[in-house]
């Protein structure tokens, strides 16, 4: 759970860092307060690695002084990133139309500013990853098939090929031979076996974890095949 950011500096720091953003939005005139706090970041990235501040371009004060700010603003953007850009956003309005506010930490802005920074940043967590790999292979699997366009000679090849990489035609095969489908990635199971006859077939729907289709019983019966020749045997 975020920490208010007085929490994790106090109330000279938190002057100090107000002063600090005044003076990048100076350097810069962003318009956004988004965009405000993403180059607060990277300065904070900056100066927590030595480089000197805004306002000492020669370097003149010492390196720690740089550090201890660096330092701060990524406490702040860990601890409570909504209400630093609250103050971004304030200091927009100040530099641009010398407006004060009564509370620099006070201000609307859209939220869920975590979010927002890693997409101005083209960066993503993993969970937003998986969630869009996730509808993807539900869009594949609920897709239909493209119209087979091809010489009569050539059905049989075409025929495999879908059976092996399109996830629509998996699943239709699937409940075609009474398989159960079950889980996420799906999986169909209790499909008939070619070889010992029991309902113990099973293949994944989706073609990023495995294209065959393997008996339960791999010590006694040890069948494995692609779906194109598990479709040959149960017709």
């Amino acid at each position: 759970m975020n920490r208010a950011m007085l929490d994790v500096i106090n109330e000279k720091e938190a002057r100090e860092l107000v002063r600090y953003t005044i003076l990048l939005e100076n350097e810069g005139r962003w318009e956004k307060s988004i965009e405000l706090l993403a180059a607060l970041e990277r300065e904070g990235a900056f100066l927590i690695n030595g480089a000197p501040r805004i306002d000492d371009p020669e370097g003149r004060r010492p390196e720690a002084e740089s550090q201890e700010m660096g330092e701060a603003i990524t406490a702040c953007l860990a601890s409570d990133c909504d209400e630093l850009e609250a103050i971004c956003a304030n200091v927009v309005m100040y530099v641009r139309e010398g407006i004060k506010p009564e509370r620099w930490t006070s201000a609307s802005t859209p939220g869920e500013a975590p979010r927002r920074l890693r997409e101005l940043k083209n960066v993503r967590t993993h969970k937003e990853e998986a969630e869009d790999a996730l509808r993807a292979r539900r869009e594949r699997r609920n897709r239909m098939p493209a119209p087979v366009h091809t010489e009569t000679r050539n059905h049989e090849k075409e025929l495999m090929k879908r059976l092996r990489e399109d996830p629509a035609v998996r699943m239709t095969f699937a409940k075609e031979i009474g398989a159960k489908i079950n889980g996420e990635p799906p999986k169909a199971s209790g499909a008939p076996c070619p070889r010992c006859s029991k309902k113990s077939v099973w293949f994944y729907i989706d073609v990023d974890r495995m294209t065959t289709a393997r008996c339960n019983h791999q010590n006694s019966c040890g069948y494995w095949g692609s779906l194109y020749d598990l479709a040959r045997a149960t017709n």
